[in-house]
């Protein structure tokens, strides 16, 4: 439409230029629509995100045991023999205790010396760091292996008749943990590798979530420190931190995903025994 001027008049899609023409706003019920159908977006897209976060996580820590396998099996090149849970048996002299003396030392300098593949990045407790998880003090005071990993010293039980009698060759562990002679007390042997009867279905290494005061025992030894089994610490529900399952390192540096009551089932026992029996 023109003008009396006979200029044409500039006109928007709102109407004339220069004038803005509100629009019909929403309601109350359309803005609640809108969020209920937010909502429901979130509560169908997060689950599949957490799932896909947690099966990355498992991932990459199945791919770090693969790296603590490799590391794994160029000692057992060197020395034949499985390192023991700690140098010292700090029953025997907990004043000795260090760093350096547990298993995961003994191995990481044929992983690079990178204590990062000793990391499981679903353990919540470290938050992702390596260096927390390398280091931690027991309640003496006294340094701890790495919190991510356990490592199978003692199997499903341990032979109590080894105390007692100590005859070289007697296992005082079904695992990896080696034997004693009680009439020499520091006269320790780590297992052979020969001694693993069938290495593709033994638990060398397993997820495990790692505690200071889970380290103490009530029973033989001051400062009656003993490792658990990680088999029953397994069944106590202390782990499972992959959708309720736990990667494993086998003795032939394979690596297994199962569930943890999977791990734990009686059928699976004679997996955590080198003789590959169940030890009930």
């Amino acid at each position: 439409m023109d003008c009396p001027c006979g200029r044409p008049q500039l006109t928007s899609r709102f109407g004339p230029a220069g004038r803005f023409i509100r629009g019909p706003a929403f309601t109350l019920i359309e803005l609640l629509i809108v969020i209920a159908i937010l909502a429901t977006l979130a509560a169908l897209l997060l689950p599949a995100l957490t799932r896909a976060k947690e099966s990355a996580q498992r991932v990459r820590c199945a791919s770090n045991l693969r790296q603590v396998g490799t590391g794994f099996r160029m000692y057992l090149d060197d020395y034949q023999r499985y390192p023991y849970l700690n140098d010292a048996w700090v029953w025997v002299n907990y004043a000795n205790n260090t760093r350096a003396g547990w298993w995961d030392s003994k191995v990481l300098p044929y992983a690079a010396n990178n204590p990062g593949v000793f990391l499981c990045p679903a353990n919540s407790l470290v938050k992702g760091d390596p260096q927390t998880n390398w280091w931690m003090l027991d309640p003496a005071g006294k340094e701890m292996p790495s919190w991510s990993y356990g490592y199978n010293a003692a199997g499903t039980r341990w032979n109590a008749s080894c105390l007692q009698n100590g005859g070289p060759g007697e296992f005082l562990f079904f695992g990896l943990g080696g034997w004693c002679r009680m009439v020499d007390p520091t006269a320790w042997q780590g297992l052979a590798e020969s001694a693993v009867r069938v290495p593709a279905d033994m638990v060398a290494i397993i997820d495990y979530d790692l505690t200071a005061t889970d380290r103490f025992e009530e029973t033989y030894w001051t400062p009656r420190y003993y490792p658990l089994p990680l088999y029953e610490a397994a069944l106590g529900g202390k782990a499972g931190r992959h959708a309720r399952g736990l990667n494993a390192l086998c003795c032939d540096s394979h690596v297994e995903y199962a569930k943890t009551n999977v791990w734990t089932s009686e059928s699976q026992k004679l997996r955590w025994n080198h003789n590959h029996q169940p030890q009930r």
